[in-house]
Order: C-alpha cells, then structure tokens, then sequence
C-alpha cells in the first residue's frame, strides 16, 4: 500500500470528505488530492498533523512494506570511511523525528489565547474572516432546505475562548424557502483547536 492509499483510507475510514481534511490542515483540497494519488507528499509537518488528526503513530501512517531482495545481493554493506553507522543515523533520526513530534504535539495542544495574543486587530475578526463564509454554508445545509441562501453580515462578529474551544458568534441575514422573507439571526459556532488558528467545528450550532 503507497502511503497515497493509506491517507485515503484513514481519511475515508474516519467519514471525513477532502474538504474537511484540507480545512483542518490549512492546506487546498487538491493538495490533499495530489497527497492521496501519489503526485506529492506531505512535509513532515503535515504529516505529524496527519497522524495526529487520525490517531495513529507516524510510522503506522508511513509504513509501506519493503521490497524483497531475491538475488541475495546487498546483504552485506560496508561502512565508508567516515560516515556514520547505520544504527547510530537511525537513533538520530528517531530523535530528530521525536523531537518535531514533541513540538508538533505542544502546538496542538496549546490553548486560544496563544494564537490570539499574537494577533493584531482583533482575534475575532481574522477568525470571522477565515470562517464566516464556510460556516455559513454549513448553516443552510443544516437548515434542510427551509433557507434558500445566507450571507454572514460583517461587524456582528463576536467571539470568547475557553482553553482549546472557540466560541464564534455572528449573525445571519437569510431568505425563507417558503415566504421568501429575509431575516436575520445570530448563529454561534464551537471550534476545537487543532493547530495555529485552525479549528475543527465540531461542535453544536447554536441560535440565539
């Protein structure tokens, strides 16, 4: 299995569709598309990322399996003159891989106020900006076809923090299905930090 094969399946055995898995990433949805059809492959950021979105260890979402030597040729290797042992490169690459493991893991797990503090211009306006739009689609799909189109109105936006969850309110100006009335109301969306101003809005949405 090409590591290509082994993101589709995590991702698809996890019921997340590429959009929602390039959101989370920070990434386009055909950078995930290349990812999965073998085209390119994740820096080692996106894959700590990776492994950490779909719980498994980085070797388990790398393990590809070993082609077989046949001819019995290259079993012996000599060490050139100078150059490190095998064991000795391979301890520095599990600690190197360790080591960004450790940084990837207290980036993730930082609290909110560790991004809004260095935010200029409001925290809550740069989330708005970078979610208004997309969370409002999820409100008319959530809406089961009562709503015929929404637009997230600028400036209404609020937004408070508790550790890793983001509590985003702005309102709503939206058309009735039926009566074709436009009417406005305020929405409030919950976001779990995953990564540096990334969030996965799993939460509950919340009118009023």
């Amino acid at each position: 299995m090409t590591l290509g094969e082994r993101l589709r399946e995590l991702r698809r055995k996890n019921g997340i569709s590429q959009e929602q898995e390039a959101e989370q990433l920070g990434v386009s949805r055909q950078a995930v598309a290349k990812w999965e059809g073998d085209k390119s492959i994740p820096s080692m950021e996106k894959l700590l990322r990776l492994s950490a979105l779909y719980q498994v260890s980085l070797e388990e979402l790398t393990e590809t399996p070993a082609p077989l030597n046949l001819s019995g040729e290259g079993e012996k290797t000599e060490t050139k003159k100078g150059s490190r042992p095998p064991k000795r490169r391979l301890r520095a690459l599990i600690a190197a891989v360790l080591a960004a493991a450790v940084g990837c893991l207290c980036i993730h797990m930082a609290p909110v106020d560790w991004d809004a503090g260095g935010c200029a211009g409001g925290y809550q306006s740069y989330i708005f900006q970078k979610y208004g739009q997309a969370l409002t689609r999820r409100y008319v799909e959530g809406s089961e076809g009562s709503v015929v189109s929404a637009q997230a109105v600028d400036g209404s936006q609020t937004a408070h923090w508790e550790g890793r969850t983001l509590y985003l309110r702005f309102r709503v100006r939206s058309v009735d299905a039926q009566t074709g009335a436009e009417t406005e109301v305020p929405l409030t969306f919950i976001g779990k930090r995953m990564w540096t101003d990334t969030y996965h809005w799993g939460g509950a949405m919340i009118q009023g």
